[in-house]
């Protein structure tokens, strides 16, 4: 059994997606198809990610 990380991200608007993150492409409602490591992995806390259109 191996065990996965999870993010919350909030955009400024106060909607909060919860991401698995995988090595994968994944599709997530609002913000589209992305891979959540290539994508966020390297993020700390805090830091302002751009997705797309979301901030």
């Amino acid at each position: 059994m191996s065990s996965t990380e999870w993010v919350a991200l909030e955009e400024e608007g106060g909607k909060i997606f919860f991401l698995q993150l995988i090595d994968e492409m994944v599709k997530i409602k609002g913000l589209g198809v992305l891979n959540p490591i290539d994508t966020i992995g390297d993020s700390k806390v805090g830091d302002k990610i751009i997705i797309g259109q979301k901030i």
